[in-house]
């Protein structure tokens, strides 16, 4: 079952990407997204966090250090993903699939124009998901040789 993770209760959602997705702690943590507001939900299976999915609301361009794109005068804003986590136990069983579409879901009520993510390439399950749901995907290599994907969907 879904349910919003508050930041009252972000220990919870550390303590579950410390085990599950250690490199991803930075992206809570760390100050990449305290520039926007940043929503996290859980899937809890038998009152035990299993899977995880953050996402900060930013202007478009934000991250490339570019000046935010406007249309009709307005800021178009995204939901970028900074945490995406399931249990290994818990995998392909459509939790991912489900997290990802609550962001979806949850990032259109917010009047945002696009989801964003990134995944190195050794994220499987993760390009898995994506391209299932529909995103298009930008490879790229960044400056110190790390190979990834840039996942977007329009909203």
């Amino acid at each position: 079952m879904i349910q919003q993770i508050t930041q009252n209760d972000m220990s919870i959602l550390l303590d579950f990407l410390k085990t599950t997705a250690p490199e991803q702690v930075q992206f809570v943590e760390g100050n990449y997204f305290k520039h926007g507001k940043n929503v996290s939900f859980g899937w809890f299976g038998k009152g035990t966090l299993v899977g995880c999915i953050r996402y900060c609301i930013q202007a478009i361009g934000y991250e490339q250090k570019t000046p935010p794109i406007k249309y009709n005068g307005k800021t178009l804003s995204e939901a970028k993903i900074n945490a995406f986590a399931v249990n290994s136990q818990h995998r392909k069983k459509g939790i991912g699939k489900q997290l990802q579409l609550k962001v979806i879901e949850d990032a259109r009520t917010k009047g945002c124009s696009q989801v964003a993510s990134y995944s190195t390439y050794d994220k499987v399950e993760n390009y898995a998901v994506k391209v299932s749901l529909g995103f298009c995907i930008q490879p790229e290599v960044q400056p110190n040789g790390t190979k990834g994907c840039y996942f977007l969907m329009k909203l």
